[in-house]
């Protein structure tokens, strides 16, 4: 877990849980737009899956750009490989959504970001997100990741609370119901749903007023 301030005491005894990548970002490369023209047409789903593939390994640790290098440097330009990472690191946030959540911030209510990635991105996205949120727990920190129960087990522990104590959001369905199982109260997401979609999830659980 990093914390961006000490942890506060909330009267209303509520965390907002929210994940990053289809809630509060969205990447400006999806799909093959991330490899395409920087290796031939007919290598780009092998390249993209293999690239996936590691990149999953390491969203417990370890450091995705050296895995990258050891598995495909010797198959990649200089060139290429600058521009790969840029479109990996490049994302678009929702800003009246992070907007919101500093609302919800200064009305006491505790807000944490709950999101598997790997250390590079997580570098990166930490300079967009400075100051916004009161923990952030990253698989790439923890070791374990969504949607395990061993995540929300540490989650819970680290923030000394009860499950039902949190509100949980994501777009992944798996996540969800990881997070339900151990008794957190996990909302489903639509993806660009903005503020308004985090207002319905937040109604439902009884976290609005």
């Amino acid at each position: 877990m990093s914390s961006n301030a000490s942890l506060r005491d909330l009267s209303n005894d509520c965390w907002i849980a929210l994940d990053a990548d289809g809630v509060l970002q969205y990447p400006r490369y999806p799909g093959r737009q991330l490899v395409e023209g920087l290796v031939p047409v007919n290598e780009e789903s092998a390249f993209l899956s293999s690239f996936r593939r590691i990149e999953s390994g390491c969203l417990i640790g370890g450091r995705f750009d050296v895995a990258i290098e050891d598995a495909f440097g010797n198959n990649l330009t200089r060139d290429a490989k600058r521009e790969l990472w840029r479109r990996y690191l490049s994302f678009e946030s929702d800003a009246p959504l992070l907007k919101e959540l500093a609302r919800l911030r200064n009305e006491s209510r505790g807000v944490i970001l709950a999101t598997n990635q790997t250390h590079i991105r997580l570098e990166r996205m930490a300079r967009d997100y400075e100051g916004v949120f009161d923990a952030t727990f990253a698989s790439c920190e923890m070791g374990r990741r969504k949607p395990t129960a061993e995540y929300f087990t540490a989650v819970c522990s680290a923030l000394a609370c009860d499950p039902a104590e949190i509100v949980f959001v994501d777009d992944r369905a798996e996540n969800v119901l990881g997070a339900a199982d151990v008794g957190l109260n996990g909302k489903l997401f639509t993806r660009r749903g903005g503020v308004s979609e985090l207002t319905r999830l937040l109604t439902s659980a009884g976290q609005w007023h």
